[in-house]
Protein backbone atom coordinates (compact mmCIF):
# COMPACT_ATOMS: atom_id res chain seq x y z
CA UNK A 1 0.00 0.00 0.00
CA UNK A 2 2.70 2.49 1.02
CA UNK A 3 4.72 1.70 -2.10
CA UNK A 4 1.69 2.45 -4.29
CA UNK A 5 1.16 5.80 -2.52
CA UNK A 6 4.82 6.74 -3.09
CA UNK A 7 4.60 5.85 -6.80
CA UNK A 8 1.39 7.90 -7.13
CA UNK A 9 3.01 10.84 -5.36
CA UNK A 10 6.00 10.75 -7.72
CA UNK A 11 3.66 10.71 -10.72
CA UNK A 12 1.82 13.74 -9.29
CA UNK A 13 5.16 15.53 -8.83
CA UNK A 14 6.05 14.91 -12.46
CA UNK A 15 2.63 16.14 -13.64
CA UNK A 16 2.87 19.30 -11.49
CA UNK A 17 6.40 19.97 -12.75
CA UNK A 18 5.30 19.76 -16.41
CA UNK A 19 2.11 21.76 -15.86
CA UNK A 20 3.18 24.60 -13.55
CA UNK A 21 6.93 25.12 -14.08
CA UNK A 22 6.36 28.06 -16.43
CA UNK A 23 3.13 29.28 -14.79
CA UNK A 24 3.64 29.14 -11.04
CA UNK A 25 6.90 27.67 -9.70
CA UNK A 26 5.77 28.23 -6.11
CA UNK A 27 3.18 25.48 -6.55
CA UNK A 28 5.90 23.15 -7.88
CA UNK A 29 8.14 23.88 -4.90
CA UNK A 30 5.24 23.43 -2.48
CA UNK A 31 4.43 19.99 -3.94
CA UNK A 32 8.13 19.05 -3.87
CA UNK A 33 8.46 20.08 -0.20
CA UNK A 34 5.34 18.12 0.71
CA UNK A 35 6.71 15.07 -1.13
CA UNK A 36 10.09 15.30 0.63
CA UNK A 37 8.40 15.56 4.04
CA UNK A 38 6.12 12.65 3.21
CA UNK A 39 9.03 10.46 2.06
CA UNK A 40 10.97 11.36 5.22
CA UNK A 41 8.00 10.38 7.38
CA UNK A 42 7.44 7.20 5.34
CA UNK A 43 11.09 6.21 5.83
CA UNK A 44 10.79 6.61 9.61
CA UNK A 45 7.48 4.72 9.63
CA UNK A 46 8.90 1.82 7.59
CA UNK A 47 11.89 1.60 9.91
CA UNK A 48 9.75 1.47 13.05
CA UNK A 49 7.02 -0.79 11.65
CA UNK A 50 9.05 -3.47 9.90
CA UNK A 51 7.78 -7.02 9.56
CA UNK A 52 10.54 -8.53 11.70
CA UNK A 53 9.83 -6.14 14.57
CA UNK A 54 6.17 -7.14 14.56
CA UNK A 55 7.20 -10.80 14.72
CA UNK A 56 9.54 -10.14 17.63
CA UNK A 57 6.90 -8.17 19.54
CA UNK A 58 4.37 -10.99 19.08
CA UNK A 59 6.96 -13.56 20.18
CA UNK A 60 7.69 -11.58 23.34
CA UNK A 61 3.97 -11.58 24.18
CA UNK A 62 3.78 -15.36 23.71
CA UNK A 63 6.94 -15.88 25.76
CA UNK A 64 5.64 -13.70 28.60
CA UNK A 65 2.40 -15.72 28.66
CA UNK A 66 4.43 -18.93 29.09
CA UNK A 67 6.71 -17.46 31.79
CA UNK A 68 5.56 -17.61 35.41
CA UNK A 69 8.62 -16.06 37.08
CA UNK A 70 8.01 -12.28 37.52
CA UNK A 71 11.72 -11.50 37.28
CA UNK A 72 12.04 -13.37 33.98
CA UNK A 73 8.95 -11.60 32.65
CA UNK A 74 10.47 -8.25 33.52
CA UNK A 75 13.71 -9.25 31.78
CA UNK A 76 11.82 -10.35 28.64
CA UNK A 77 9.83 -7.11 28.54
CA UNK A 78 13.05 -5.10 28.72
CA UNK A 79 14.83 -7.04 25.98
CA UNK A 80 15.26 -4.71 22.98
CA UNK A 81 14.20 -5.70 19.46
CA UNK A 82 17.18 -6.47 17.26
CA UNK A 83 18.20 -8.18 14.05
CA UNK A 84 19.92 -11.48 14.85
CA UNK A 85 22.61 -12.61 12.43
CA UNK A 86 24.89 -15.59 11.98
CA UNK A 87 27.94 -15.38 9.72
CA UNK A 88 30.10 -18.36 8.82
CA UNK A 89 32.86 -17.55 6.35
CA UNK A 90 33.91 -21.20 6.05
CA UNK A 91 30.66 -22.32 4.45
CA UNK A 92 29.74 -18.86 3.11
CA UNK A 93 26.53 -18.55 5.11
CA UNK A 94 25.03 -15.28 6.33
CA UNK A 95 21.69 -15.88 8.03
CA UNK A 96 19.17 -13.63 9.72
CA UNK A 97 16.44 -16.28 9.78
CA UNK A 98 16.19 -16.45 13.59
CA UNK A 99 15.34 -12.76 13.64
CA UNK A 100 11.78 -13.96 13.02
CA UNK A 101 12.01 -17.70 13.84
CA UNK A 102 12.67 -16.97 17.50
CA UNK A 103 11.17 -20.13 19.01
CA UNK A 104 13.24 -22.51 16.90
CA UNK A 105 15.18 -23.85 19.93
CA UNK A 106 12.44 -23.62 22.58
CA UNK A 107 10.47 -26.90 23.11
CA UNK A 108 7.70 -24.90 24.79
CA UNK A 109 6.82 -23.58 21.33
CA UNK A 110 6.25 -27.04 19.80
CA UNK A 111 2.58 -26.16 19.16
CA UNK A 112 3.16 -22.51 18.30
CA UNK A 113 2.34 -21.14 14.83
CA UNK A 114 5.04 -20.20 12.35
CA UNK A 115 7.40 -18.40 12.49
CA UNK A 116 7.60 -19.08 16.25
CA UNK A 117 7.31 -22.89 16.04
CA UNK A 118 9.97 -25.06 17.70
CA UNK A 119 12.36 -26.73 15.25
CA UNK A 120 13.08 -30.19 16.66
CA UNK A 121 16.07 -30.72 14.35
CA UNK A 122 17.71 -27.67 15.92
CA UNK A 123 18.70 -29.91 18.83
CA UNK A 124 20.54 -32.26 16.44
CA UNK A 125 22.27 -29.56 14.39
CA UNK A 126 24.28 -26.66 15.77
CA UNK A 127 22.39 -23.85 14.04
CA UNK A 128 24.62 -21.29 15.74
CA UNK A 129 27.44 -22.81 13.73
CA UNK A 130 25.88 -23.75 10.37
CA UNK A 131 22.79 -21.54 10.18
CA UNK A 132 19.51 -22.25 8.41
CA UNK A 133 20.04 -21.64 4.68
CA UNK A 134 22.66 -24.39 4.49
CA UNK A 135 19.67 -26.79 4.66
CA UNK A 136 16.64 -24.73 3.67
CA UNK A 137 18.24 -22.46 1.03
CA UNK A 138 16.63 -19.03 0.60
CA UNK A 139 18.06 -15.52 0.94
CA UNK A 140 19.63 -15.48 4.38
CA UNK A 141 20.40 -11.76 4.59
CA UNK A 142 16.77 -10.71 4.11
CA UNK A 143 14.50 -9.70 7.01
CA UNK A 144 11.18 -9.70 5.13
CA UNK A 145 9.35 -13.00 4.61
CA UNK A 146 8.95 -12.72 0.83
CA UNK A 147 12.59 -11.76 0.33
CA UNK A 148 13.93 -14.34 2.80
CA UNK A 149 12.04 -17.25 1.24
CA UNK A 150 13.08 -15.92 -2.19
CA UNK A 151 10.37 -17.78 -4.06
CA UNK A 152 9.53 -16.10 -7.32
CA UNK A 153 12.28 -13.48 -6.95
CA UNK A 154 14.00 -12.99 -10.33
CA UNK A 155 17.72 -13.81 -10.51
CA UNK A 156 17.86 -15.57 -7.15
CA UNK A 157 18.97 -19.10 -7.92
CA UNK A 158 18.38 -20.75 -4.55
CA UNK A 159 14.83 -20.12 -3.32
CA UNK A 160 13.77 -21.70 -0.04
CA UNK A 161 13.09 -25.41 -0.47
CA UNK A 162 9.61 -26.80 0.28
CA UNK A 163 9.66 -28.91 3.44
CA UNK A 164 9.31 -32.11 1.39
CA UNK A 165 12.54 -31.24 -0.48
CA UNK A 166 14.79 -30.25 2.45
CA UNK A 167 16.41 -33.70 2.58
CA UNK A 168 18.16 -32.85 -0.68
CA UNK A 169 20.52 -30.76 1.48
CA UNK A 170 21.51 -33.59 3.84
CA UNK A 171 24.34 -34.84 1.61
CA UNK A 172 26.22 -31.54 2.01
CA UNK A 173 27.36 -32.54 5.49
CA UNK A 174 26.36 -36.21 5.72
CA UNK A 175 28.38 -38.23 3.19
CA UNK A 176 26.64 -41.45 4.28
CA UNK A 177 23.45 -40.14 2.64
CA UNK A 178 24.92 -41.26 -0.70
CA UNK A 179 27.09 -44.16 0.44
CA UNK A 180 25.89 -47.62 -0.53
CA UNK A 181 24.91 -49.83 2.38
CA UNK A 182 24.45 -46.94 4.81
CA UNK A 183 21.29 -45.16 5.90
CA UNK A 184 20.98 -41.67 7.32
CA UNK A 185 18.73 -41.38 10.35
CA UNK A 186 15.78 -39.08 9.66
CA UNK A 187 16.33 -38.99 5.88
CA UNK A 188 13.65 -41.50 4.87
CA UNK A 189 13.25 -40.17 1.33
CA UNK A 190 16.99 -40.33 0.62
CA UNK A 191 17.19 -43.83 2.05
CA UNK A 192 14.26 -44.98 -0.12
CA UNK A 193 15.75 -43.38 -3.23
CA UNK A 194 19.15 -44.96 -2.59
CA UNK A 195 17.51 -48.38 -2.47
CA UNK A 196 15.62 -47.68 -5.70
CA UNK A 197 18.82 -46.73 -7.54
CA UNK A 198 20.05 -50.28 -6.93
CA UNK A 199 16.88 -52.37 -6.76
CA UNK A 200 13.70 -51.45 -8.64
CA UNK A 201 10.90 -53.12 -10.63
CA UNK A 202 13.04 -53.47 -13.75
CA UNK A 203 16.07 -54.59 -11.74
CA UNK A 204 18.21 -52.03 -13.62
CA UNK A 205 20.54 -50.04 -11.35
CA UNK A 206 20.91 -46.36 -12.30
CA UNK A 207 24.67 -46.76 -12.77
CA UNK A 208 23.96 -49.14 -15.67
CA UNK A 209 23.63 -45.96 -17.75
CA UNK A 210 24.51 -43.01 -15.50
CA UNK A 211 27.66 -42.08 -13.62
CA UNK A 212 27.13 -41.01 -10.01
CA UNK A 213 30.11 -39.76 -8.02
CA UNK A 214 32.59 -41.46 -10.33
CA UNK A 215 30.82 -44.82 -10.45
CA UNK A 216 28.82 -46.06 -13.45
CA UNK A 217 28.58 -45.90 -17.22
CA UNK A 218 28.38 -43.03 -19.74
CA UNK A 219 25.37 -44.04 -21.84
CA UNK A 220 23.33 -41.30 -20.16
CA UNK A 221 24.20 -37.93 -18.54
CA UNK A 222 26.53 -37.84 -15.53
CA UNK A 223 24.38 -37.12 -12.46
CA UNK A 224 27.23 -36.36 -10.03
CA UNK A 225 26.42 -32.63 -9.84
CA UNK A 226 22.86 -32.69 -11.18
CA UNK A 227 21.56 -30.50 -8.35
CA UNK A 228 24.27 -27.86 -8.70
CA UNK A 229 22.67 -26.32 -11.76
CA UNK A 230 20.56 -23.20 -11.33
CA UNK A 231 17.09 -22.85 -12.81
CA UNK A 232 18.50 -20.67 -15.61
CA UNK A 233 21.20 -23.19 -16.48
CA UNK A 234 18.66 -26.00 -16.45
CA UNK A 235 16.28 -24.15 -18.77
CA UNK A 236 19.07 -23.64 -21.30
CA UNK A 237 19.84 -27.36 -21.51
CA UNK A 238 16.38 -28.95 -21.13
CA UNK A 239 13.07 -28.79 -22.97
CA UNK A 240 10.42 -27.85 -20.43
CA UNK A 241 7.53 -27.69 -22.88
CA UNK A 242 6.18 -31.18 -22.09
CA UNK A 243 5.81 -30.63 -18.32
CA UNK A 244 2.36 -30.36 -16.74
CA UNK A 245 1.98 -27.48 -14.31
CA UNK A 246 4.84 -25.20 -13.24
CA UNK A 247 7.74 -25.47 -15.64
CA UNK A 248 10.92 -25.66 -13.60
CA UNK A 249 13.78 -27.99 -12.74
CA UNK A 250 11.86 -29.77 -9.98
CA UNK A 251 8.82 -30.37 -12.19
CA UNK A 252 10.92 -31.70 -15.06
CA UNK A 253 12.87 -34.09 -12.80
CA UNK A 254 9.83 -35.43 -10.95
CA UNK A 255 7.77 -35.98 -14.09
CA UNK A 256 10.75 -37.46 -15.93
CA UNK A 257 10.96 -40.20 -13.29
CA UNK A 258 7.25 -40.92 -13.73
CA UNK A 259 7.24 -40.97 -17.56
CA UNK A 260 10.61 -40.35 -19.26
CA UNK A 261 9.29 -40.70 -22.84
CA UNK A 262 6.59 -38.07 -22.28
CA UNK A 263 9.00 -35.46 -20.88
CA UNK A 264 11.89 -36.16 -23.31
CA UNK A 265 10.28 -37.40 -26.55
CA UNK A 266 12.94 -35.87 -28.80
CA UNK A 267 12.35 -33.25 -31.48
CA UNK A 268 13.31 -32.62 -35.12
CA UNK A 269 15.71 -29.85 -36.02
CA UNK A 270 14.39 -26.33 -36.53
CA UNK A 271 15.88 -23.15 -37.90
CA UNK A 272 17.18 -22.21 -34.44
CA UNK A 273 17.66 -25.53 -32.62
CA UNK A 274 19.36 -28.80 -33.55
CA UNK A 275 17.50 -32.10 -33.49
CA UNK A 276 17.27 -33.92 -30.13
CA UNK A 277 17.06 -37.65 -29.61
CA UNK A 278 14.32 -39.20 -27.48
CA UNK A 279 15.45 -40.51 -24.12
CA UNK A 280 16.59 -44.13 -23.84
CA UNK A 281 15.48 -44.28 -20.21
CA UNK A 282 12.71 -46.87 -19.76
CA UNK A 283 9.57 -46.29 -17.77
CA UNK A 284 10.18 -47.82 -14.33
CA UNK A 285 6.56 -47.45 -13.13
CA UNK A 286 7.69 -45.54 -10.07
CA UNK A 287 4.92 -44.48 -7.69
CA UNK A 288 4.53 -40.72 -7.05
CA UNK A 289 6.24 -41.16 -3.66
CA UNK A 290 9.14 -43.05 -5.24
CA UNK A 291 9.48 -40.46 -8.02
CA UNK A 292 9.53 -37.69 -5.41
CA UNK A 293 12.16 -39.51 -3.33
CA UNK A 294 14.35 -39.92 -6.41
CA UNK A 295 13.87 -36.23 -7.23
CA UNK A 296 15.10 -35.33 -3.74
CA UNK A 297 18.03 -37.71 -4.25
CA UNK A 298 19.28 -36.25 -7.57
CA UNK A 299 18.58 -32.63 -6.54
CA UNK A 300 20.95 -33.27 -3.64
CA UNK A 301 23.79 -34.33 -5.96
CA UNK A 302 25.79 -31.11 -5.83
CA UNK A 303 29.32 -29.81 -6.02
CA UNK A 304 31.02 -30.46 -2.69
CA UNK A 305 31.78 -27.04 -1.18
CA UNK A 306 31.59 -27.88 2.52
CA UNK A 307 34.94 -28.04 4.37
CA UNK A 308 35.81 -31.41 5.86
CA UNK A 309 35.54 -30.20 9.46
CA UNK A 310 31.81 -29.63 8.94
CA UNK A 311 31.19 -33.18 7.73
CA UNK A 312 29.24 -35.13 10.29
CA UNK A 313 30.65 -38.47 11.33
CA UNK A 314 28.67 -41.14 13.19
CA UNK A 315 29.44 -40.94 16.88
CA UNK A 316 31.13 -44.10 18.06
CA UNK A 317 30.94 -44.73 21.78
CA UNK A 318 34.45 -45.61 22.99
CA UNK A 319 34.82 -49.00 24.57
CA UNK A 320 36.05 -48.93 28.17
CA UNK A 321 39.75 -49.61 28.22
CA UNK A 322 41.21 -52.05 30.68
CA UNK A 323 43.27 -50.41 33.43
CA UNK A 324 46.66 -51.81 34.32
CA UNK A 325 47.05 -52.83 37.93
CA UNK A 326 50.62 -53.84 38.60
CA UNK A 327 51.09 -55.42 35.14
CA UNK A 328 47.56 -56.91 35.07
CA UNK A 329 44.41 -55.53 33.44
CA UNK A 330 41.31 -54.77 35.49
CA UNK A 331 37.93 -53.42 34.42
CA UNK A 332 36.58 -49.98 35.25
CA UNK A 333 34.09 -51.58 37.62
CA UNK A 334 36.91 -53.27 39.57
CA UNK A 335 38.95 -50.05 39.55
CA UNK A 336 36.08 -48.07 41.09
CA UNK A 337 35.93 -50.50 44.03
CA UNK A 338 39.59 -49.94 45.00
CA UNK A 339 40.56 -47.55 47.86
CA UNK A 340 41.02 -43.97 46.71
CA UNK A 341 44.76 -44.01 47.47
CA UNK A 342 45.28 -47.16 45.40
CA UNK A 343 43.36 -45.56 42.50
CA UNK A 344 45.79 -42.61 42.62
CA UNK A 345 48.75 -45.03 42.81
CA UNK A 346 47.53 -46.77 39.62
CA UNK A 347 46.48 -43.56 37.83
CA UNK A 348 49.95 -41.99 38.20
CA UNK A 349 51.67 -45.28 37.24
CA UNK A 350 53.71 -45.41 40.47
CA UNK A 351 54.31 -49.12 39.86
CA UNK A 352 56.42 -48.31 36.78
CA UNK A 353 59.27 -47.64 39.21
CA UNK A 354 58.14 -49.28 42.46
CA UNK A 355 57.53 -52.94 43.21
CA UNK A 356 54.42 -53.85 45.17
CA UNK A 357 53.78 -57.43 46.28
CA UNK A 358 56.23 -58.86 43.77
CA UNK A 359 55.00 -56.85 40.76
CA UNK A 360 56.17 -53.60 39.27
CA UNK A 361 59.45 -51.83 38.51
CA UNK A 362 62.82 -52.32 40.15
CA UNK A 363 64.39 -48.86 39.83
CA UNK A 364 62.84 -47.43 43.04
CA UNK A 365 62.35 -48.87 46.55
CA UNK A 366 59.99 -51.82 47.04
CA UNK A 367 56.82 -50.53 48.72
CA UNK A 368 55.38 -53.90 49.75
CA UNK A 369 55.99 -53.24 53.49
CA UNK A 370 56.60 -49.49 53.41
CA UNK A 371 54.05 -48.94 56.21
CA UNK A 372 56.31 -50.83 58.56
CA UNK A 373 59.37 -48.71 57.70
CA UNK A 374 57.99 -45.17 57.42
CA UNK A 375 55.55 -43.23 59.57
CA UNK A 376 52.70 -41.10 58.25
CA UNK A 377 54.48 -37.75 58.69
CA UNK A 378 57.50 -38.90 56.64
CA UNK A 379 55.30 -40.20 53.80
CA UNK A 380 53.30 -36.95 53.65
CA UNK A 381 56.47 -34.85 53.43
CA UNK A 382 57.86 -37.18 50.75
CA UNK A 383 54.79 -36.78 48.55
CA UNK A 384 54.82 -32.98 48.90
CA UNK A 385 58.59 -32.64 48.33
CA UNK A 386 60.52 -35.91 47.84
CA UNK A 387 63.97 -34.34 48.25
CA UNK A 388 63.08 -32.78 51.61
CA UNK A 389 63.36 -36.24 53.23
CA UNK A 390 65.37 -38.13 50.56
CA UNK A 391 68.00 -35.70 49.14
CA UNK A 392 69.07 -38.12 46.40
CA UNK A 393 65.56 -39.16 45.33
CA UNK A 394 64.83 -38.88 41.60
CA UNK A 395 61.05 -39.04 42.18
CA UNK A 396 59.41 -35.99 40.53
CA UNK A 397 57.19 -33.58 42.44
CA UNK A 398 53.68 -34.50 41.25
CA UNK A 399 51.84 -31.50 42.72
CA UNK A 400 49.27 -33.75 44.39
CA UNK A 401 46.30 -32.11 46.08
CA UNK A 402 45.96 -32.49 49.86
CA UNK A 403 43.14 -34.97 49.27
CA UNK A 404 45.35 -37.06 46.97
CA UNK A 405 48.27 -36.94 49.43
CA UNK A 406 45.99 -38.13 52.25
CA UNK A 407 44.63 -40.95 50.09
CA UNK A 408 48.08 -42.11 48.96
CA UNK A 409 49.44 -41.91 52.50
CA UNK A 410 46.54 -43.98 53.86
CA UNK A 411 47.25 -46.60 51.19
CA UNK A 412 51.01 -46.80 51.86
CA UNK A 413 50.62 -46.81 55.66
CA UNK A 414 48.37 -49.87 55.28
CA UNK A 415 51.16 -51.78 53.48
CA UNK A 416 52.83 -53.68 56.34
Amino acid sequence: MLNNIIILLLVINLAVLVTYWRKDQNKVYAVFVFTILFLFGATIYRDTDTEWKRYQQDYKKLLIEKTKDPEKRKFIEGTPLAVKQLWNADIKVTDRCVTCHLGYDNPEFADAPLPYKYHAKAREHDLNKIGCTICHEGQGTATEKIDAHARGIPNWDNPMLPLNMVQSSCGKCHPEAYEEGKELKGADMLNLAKRLTVSNKLEVPCITCHTIKGVGETLAPDLTEFGSRTEHEFELSHDLSHIDGEKNMHGWTYQHFLDPQKITPGAPATATTPASEPTIMPKFDFTPDEAHALTVFVMGLKEDKIPGKYKYKPRVEPKPKAIARFQEAISHEEFEKLPFGEQIFIHYNCWYCHTLKGRGGKIAPDLTHVGSRRDRDWIVKHFKNPRSVSPHSFMPTFRFTDEQVDGLTDFLVSLK
